[in-house]
C-alpha cells in the first residue's frame, strides 16, 4: 500500500510528487518484487480529482509496457487506485489498511503482517537508493507559511541548513516581518521558537544553522516527518493559528481512545473560549496539563501528534493567549 491520503495541515508535497507519479510506480513496483506482493494499492484523498486521474493515467501506461498486471505465464503485480474518505485518521498507518477494508479507522493491536505500507516519497527513492550511493540522495522540502517563495524544493540529504532553506531558497520573510517560530517538521510535530538554540555535540547551534539531515535531528529529540517547514511570522495571529489547529485535531480523532477524544475536546472548547475573550486565568495551565497527561496514553500517533503540537504551541506564545 502506498499512503498518499496527507491530511496534515500546511503538508503539499506528496501532492506535488503525484503529479508526476511515474516514479513512483516504479518505486511500488520494486517495493513488491521484493516482498512477493500480487497487489498495489494506491490510497489517495478524494479530493485529489487531477491528481488522480493522472495516477490512474500513469497506471495505464506502465499497463500497456506489461510493467503492471498479472502475466500469462504466472506473476505480475497488478496496481489500483483506492479513493480515501477524506478523513485525517485514515491517513495514519493503520487507518489505511482499515479504510481500504472497508473497516472504521481505529487503532488495532493486531495489524496485517502481510501488508507492507509506505509513503510517497519513500517508494519515489527506492530506484534511486538501488542506483547511487546515499549520500546522493535528496529529499523533498515542503516550504510554506511566512516565506515570500512557498513551494517543494529538492536538495541532497544534509546539504543545506534550515535557515538556508527558508531565508535563501522560499526567500526568507516578508520585508519588515519578525520570526515568531518554525514549525519544522509540520504541524504533526513540536513548534520550535525562532531564537531555540540546540546542543549539538560539544556546541550549540541556532535555528538557523540546523543542519537538514536524518542525522542530526534524532539527537534533538526532533523527526524530519513529511518533510513539511511551516514558518510563522509576527503578521499572523498566533491564536488563531492554535485555535484553527486543534479545530482540525478535535474534527480528525477517531474517539477510539478517551484521553484523545476527551482532551481534544476540552482543549478545543478552551480555546474557542480564548478566541472569543471568555479566556480564565488558569486555561494556559490547563491546557499544558491536559497534553502532558494525553502523552503516552493514547492509541495511536495521532494523539501524540497533537499532544506536541498543542502543548509546544500554548508553551511558546502563552502572552497571545491570555485575555487583556
Amino acid at each position: 500500500m502506498i499512503n498518499a491520503h496527507v491530511s496534515e495541515p500546511g503538508n503539499f508535497k506528496d501532492r506535488t510528487l503525484l503529479r508526476d507519479p511515474h516514479q513512483m510506480i516504479e518505486g511500488a513496483l520494486i517495493a513488491a518484487h521484493a516482498v512477493g506482493a500480487e497487489q498495489i494499492y494506491f490510497y489517495v484523498r478524494s479530493d485529489w480529482t487531477a491528481e488522480i486521474k493522472l495516477l490512474e493515467a500513469a497506471i495505464e501506461d506502465a499497463r500497456a509496457y506489461c510493467f503492471v498486471g498479472k502475466l500469462e505465464g504466472g506473476g505480475g503485480c497488478e496496481a489500483c487506485v483506492y479513493v480515501g474518505g477524506g478523513a485525517a485518521i485514515c491517513g495514519e498507518t493503520f487507518g489505511v489498511e482499515a479504510a481500504i477494508v472497508g473497516c472504521r479507522p481505529v487503532p488495532s493491536m493486531m495489524g496485517h503482517p502481510s501488508v507492507v505500507i509506505h509513503s510517497v516519497e519513500t517508494v519515489c527513492q527506492v530506484k534511486h537508493v538501488l542506483s547511487v550511493a546515499h549520500e546522493t540522495l535528496t529529499r523533498v522540502f515542503a516550504v510554506g507559511g511566512g516565506v515570500q517563495r512557498p513551494g517543494c524544493y529538492e536538495f541532497p540529504c544534509g546539504s543545506l541548513t534550515l535557515g538556508e532553506l527558508i531565508y535563501d531558497v522560499a526567500g526568507g520573510l516578508v520585508p519588515g516581518r519578525k520570526l515568531r517560530g518554525v514549525f519544522p517538521c509540520g504541524v504533526f510535530s513540536k513548534c520550535v521558537a525562532a531564537e531555540a538554540l540546540f546542543a549539538l555535540g560539544p556546541r550549540q547551534v541556532s535555528l538557523y544553522d540546523l543542519p537538514m539531515d536524518f542525522d542530526t535531528w534524532p539527537q534533538l529529540g526532533l523527526s524530519m516527518g513529511r518533510g513539511s517547514v511551516i514558518v510563522i511570522d509576527d503578521a499572523v495571529n498566533v491564536r488563531s493559528i492554535i485555535v484553527n489547529l486543534m479545530r482540525f485535531f478535535a474534527t480528525e480523532i477517531c474517539g477510539f481512545c478517551v484521553p484523545c477524544r476527551e482532551g481534544s475536546r476540552w482543549l478545543h472548547q478552551m480555546l474557542e473560549r480564548i478566541q472569543r475573550g471568555e479566556g480564565r486565568p488558569s486555561d494556559v495551565e490547563l491546557m499544558l496539563s491536559l497534553t502532558d497527561q494525553m502523552r503516552g496514553r493514547v492509541a495511536c500517533p495521532f494523539g501524540e501528534f497533537m499532544a506536541d503540537s498543542v502543548h509546544s504551541l500554548v508553551t511558546l506564545f502563552r502572552e497571545d493567549l491570555k485575555t487583556t
